[in-house]
């Protein structure tokens, strides 16, 4: 049977993992659930990236089937019915994946075109990690306070040889120190780990001009589950409403950039680092706002559906 809550007696114990391992965790493991294949046959390449700018719900991938092919689309979860007891939360359309695929991935070559957008960031990146470097501040302070813990464990080891204290003292106050010096052993093991992959992350950011080449050579010739990794390395999220898609980057562009002149103006791109949402990306923040054409300027259709069509 519990006890109470107001009799319960706190006990504080050194943490195993700092704050920022566990967030990253977090993080990783989001991102697994956001892109886990699952039982998908055939791969999607927005799978887990597409989102809903009216309602923040993902998109999913769906299709139908005429007399002569089938026709695959990437629909809103908060369009669906049978999902809520109330009916569908949002009006959003269903979106052709082909057209959609295409024209995310035009983007993503052309960004992939100019390699300067790419240097700056990566410059950016280099001079925070030499210049503000929390992490081996944190170390320095985690290997601090090992060797005082273990000094500690040392002098107490000397008092009871010295029969300065009895062994019932030596016993009640060896765990607590034992206990620390492992928490701040597992903290500094986590934080070398972490250090270790972001020294090995520079040194590939050294060698840009091999970088870009892999993943240009990627961009023609893969398929689409290397394509997904390609487009996960640099866009954060693909927002879709009503006649305007909108390609948020993991790295800031400029407002003027080859890229940008020749885009549709059906689409539109913007630098977005804040996390993202395993079923509903923007719950706490307002859509942005929707403009646009819904046509490409070219005789083409937009990728935007404007009538709704039967997924199953």
């Amino acid at each position: 049977m519990d006890r109470p809550r107001e009799e319960w007696i706190g006990i504080p114990v050194p943490a195993i993992i700092t704050s920022t391992t566990f967030e990253r965790t977090a993080k990783r493991l989001q991102d697994n659930k956001r892109f886990a294949s699952r039982n998908t046959k055939v791969p999607s390449l927005l799978q887990g990236i597409a989102a809903c700018v009216s309602c923040g719900y993902g998109y999913y991938r769906t299709s139908t089937r005429t007399t002569n092919k089938k026709i695959y689309y990437y629909r809103c979860l908060g369009s669906d019915d049978y999902r809520y007891e109330g009916g569908r939360v949002c009006t959003n359309k269903p979106v052709r994946a082909d057209y959609l695929d295409t024209l995310v991935w035009d983007h993503v070559t052309s960004l992939l075109a100019d390699p300067a957008l790419i240097r700056t960031e990566i410059d950016r990146r280099l001079e925070q990690a030499c210049t503000a470097d929390p992490a081996r501040r944190e170390r320095a302070r985690l290997e601090t306070a090992l060797a005082t813990a273990a000094r500690g464990i040392t002098r107490m080891i000397e008092a009871y040889q010295e029969q300065l204290i009895t062994i019932d003292e030596l016993r009640a106050r060896m765990p607590d120190l034992r206990t620390r010096e492992v928490g701040l052993r597992s903290q500094l093991d986590a934080l070398e780990a972490q250090l270790a992959d972001r020294d090995t992350y520079l040194k590939l950011a050294h060698d840009l001009e091999g970088f870009l080449a892999q993943l240009r050579a990627g961009a023609r010739t893969a398929d689409v589950p290397e394509r997904q990794r390609v487009l996960r390395l640099l866009v954060h999220d693909v927002l879709i409403g009503p006649e305007k898609i909108t390609i948020r980057h993991r790295i800031p562009i400029r407002e003027h950039t080859p890229a940008n002149h020749g885009q549709s103006p059906d689409s539109d791109a913007e630098d977005d680092m804040r996390p993202g949402y395993l079923l509903r990306w923007r719950r706490d923040q307002p859509p942005p706002a929707q403009h646009g054409s819904p046509r490409n300027g070219k005789g083409c259709r937009s990728p935007l559906l404007h009538r709704r069509e039967p997924c199953r």
